[in-house]
């Protein structure tokens, strides 16, 4: 099997800003890709997706204070679409004839087109001792990319195929609070809610309504940050997220996590000198996930098998700033 695939991705893009008074200014951008994909394989495939494609964003800022400023963003953005190479090498292999018709059909996949809103606000104290950030966001995506699978008999086949539509929204804070001129506290967290539309697995499997893959419900950042006189620093950190979906082939998920991180840093002058240690506690948690028959003792039903993080890890870290 021979393959060829050439593709050609042209773009203009410009962006002017403006300041209507002292506290309001806008952002507002455009930006136009065509993108041209041959492909031509020794089976006698052929497909020719061709595009062009229109993103764009206008920002609104409000300067409310010295230390503050409001926002409000509208944004249109995109993902061009191509040609499942993978799928069609794999279309007559062996085990997968059935299948053919199925992988053809899905040769290429259209571009996604994303459009988003968020407001938010930030600001500090007077004295910068606390600085903080808030935002709300929804967006929505049409002709969503999305991985499919085909598993036959120990044999695979991804593929990407667009979904009707897809929506997300949430909301974002951080907070950093300098509680003494050697000791700080610092925090962020995110809500996520998001659904997928008009998807249908190759085995049948309608995903509308279910939440989209790698999308926990909530994440999460805290910890605190002190010095011992001027040259020594200390950071200790955990991170956490929500339990999340790992494909949107699938039902499998991830359990929510928790781990711990602690790092000791020494400066002088424009070096440091970093001692660290990740996931202190050295707990199990998964980051990918997938689902298939592989083991013939079971006969060969379907089973999750799973990619986990990090385990415990210790290091040292030199770095000089220029």
């Amino acid at each position: 099997f021979e393959s060829d695939y050439d593709s050609k991705h042209g773009a203009l893009y410009g962006e002017l800003t403006q300041h209507w008074t002292d506290r309001v200014s806008t952002i507002t951008g455009l930006r136009v890709e065509r993108y041209d994909n041959d492909y031509l394989d020794s089976r006698g495939v052929t497909a020719e997706p061709e595009d062009t494609m229109v993103g764009g964003n206008f920002s609104l800022r409000y300067q409310a204070s010295d230390e503050s400023y409001l926002y409000a963003t509208v944004a249109r953005g995109y993902k061009a679409g191509g040609v499942n190479g993978e799928a069609l090498g794999k279309a007559e292999d062996q085990g997968l004839e059935e299948l053919e018709n199925y992988l053809l059909e899905r040769a290429t996949f259209a571009p996604e087109i994303l459009w988003s809103t968020e407001l938010g606000v930030k600001g500090s104290s007077p004295d910068g001792r606390l600085t903080s950030r808030v935002s709300a966001f929804y967006h929505w995506r049409d002709d969503v990319q999305l991985k499919g699978w085909v598993n036959r008999d120990q044999s695979f086949v991804g593929y990407i195929e667009n979904a009707a539509e897809g929506t997300g929204y949430g909301l974002e804070a951080e907070i950093r609070n300098q509680l003494t001129d050697w000791l700080a506290v610092f925090a962020s967290a995110s809500w996520l809610r998001t659904e997928i539309d008009g998807f249908v697995t190759e085995d049948g499997m309608d995903m509308t309504g279910r939440e989209q893959a790698q999308a926990p419900n909530y994440q999460f950042n805290i910890g605190l940050e002190g010095w011992v006189g001027e040259n020594f620093q200390w950071v200790i950190q955990a991170d956490g997220k929500d339990e999340f979906y790992f494909s949107d082939s699938h039902n499998q998920k991830a359990d929510s996590m928790a781990v711990l991180h602690l790092a000791l840093n020494y400066h002088y002058q424009d070096w440091r000198i970093s001692f660290w240690g990740r996931n202190l506690t050295d707990e199990d948690y998964e980051i990918r996930g997938f689902y298939f028959g592989n083991d013939p003792r079971k006969e060969y039903i379907p089973e999750t098998y799973v990619q986990y993080g990090e385990p415990r890890r210790f290091g040292v870290t030199v770095s000089k700033s220029f």
